[in-house]
């Protein structure tokens, strides 16, 4: 949904969080819900939701829709989705222009501070239960990640800083990058995550794999020495008939060793456990920078929790950089996509 359509967003993602499965439209938020939700929804299996004022089939979304209500019940039940605000922290307004100007390189192009001041941005910490299946054997874990929602720039800290810090729960927060492409990011920043995690269990899979090798390589020797013994018995035989079952015993040793990793396949499963949103004070910088006749605006964000500058993603490769370097159509790409 848009991003003028807070609220269709923040259902749109919870109830996509709690099983459904949604499908959003211009106007219209057609959502097909699993028992058990539609139960604790008091709703229908098959749900449509509208914006106020549209003229299709469905029921208008409000603040006052009674879905709206259970599913703020259902979300604090299961511990999903929690919204906090950090207290007692202050953003800094003064000093940071010579720290900026140390920290960020621009290659090509004129780069000015238009304005310092304060501000806030809110982070999402999201955890995702991950499962891992090959034949009998099984792997469980909960993997996290944390990123700035508006920038989509990794946000480590978050899990080791929120405990230390004094907080509030405040109401839901507007979502300032449509959180469909929050989630695509985040569901492909799991996939190191994911390698990383399972390696352990890939390499238990890759060992049974090799047992099994050096099983089928024994039985090989023996229908090997099988085949042969009549020959070492009587060596006046004919060997043409051993060397053809010699050939074919080994034509299909071979295609049983290729055949074995096929046998050993690793199915993976991910689905969201829990999200925390975070609201802390920052300090923006307004850099404007120019190229021939054309310029462009970017917002730096100085979090005062690491104190420091956060990055800007290469708006190429997504890498995290200090150092830009504005294209002719003055895309934000890193020195090495600008090469």
């Amino acid at each position: 949904m848009s991003e003028k359509t807070p609220l269709y967003s923040y259902v749109s993602q919870a109830l996509i969080a709690s099983g459904a499965v949604v499908d959003p439209q211009d106007e219209l938020l057609q959502c097909l819900l699993p028992s058990h939700l539609a139960q604790a929804l008091v709703s229908e299996e098959e749900l449509t939701l509208k914006l106020p004022g549209s003229e299709k089939d469905g029921d208008v979304l409000n603040y006052e829709h009674p879905v709206l209500e259970h599913l703020f019940d259902h979300i604090q039940q299961d511990g999903r989705l929690t919204h906090l605000e950090l207290t007692d922290l202050t953003s800094r307004s003064g000093g940071l222009r010579n720290v900026f100007q140390r920290t960020v390189q621009l290659s090509q192009g004129i780069g000015e501070i238009d304005r310092i001041y304060t501000s806030h941005c809110t982070y999402l910490l999201m955890h995702f239960q991950l499962d891992a299946h090959c034949q009998e054997n099984s792997y469980s874990d909960i993997l996290s990640f944390a990123c700035n929602e508006e920038t989509l720039v990794k946000s480590p800290w978050l899990t080791d800083e929120i405990a230390s810090w004094p907080h509030k729960k405040v109401s839901p927060q507007f979502w300032k990058t449509p959180f469909p492409r929050i989630y695509n990011h985040l569901q492909q920043s799991l996939d190191p995550l994911i390698d990383k995690a399972i390696e352990p269990f890939a390499q238990r899979i890759h060992q049974s794999i090799s047992l099994e090798r050096r099983r089928q390589e024994r039985l090989h020797r023996r229908e090997r020495k099988a085949l042969l013994q009549p020959l070492r018995d009587d060596p006046s035989q004919d060997p043409g008939p051993t060397l053809q079952a010699l050939q074919e015993a080994e034509e299909q040793y071979k295609e049983t060793l290729q055949a074995i990793p096929a046998r050993y396949p690793i199915t993976l499963h991910t689905q969201p456990l829990a999200a925390l949103r975070v609201t802390i004070p920052i300090t923006r910088v307004d850099y404007n920078i120019r190229l021939r006749k054309e310029s462009r605006n970017v917002s730096w964000i100085w979090n005062p929790i690491v104190e420091q500058f956060e990055a800007l993603r290469c708006e190429q490769c997504e890498t995290e950089r200090y150092h830009i370097v504005p294209t002719s159509d003055l895309a934000l790409h890193c020195p090495r996509c600008s090469d």
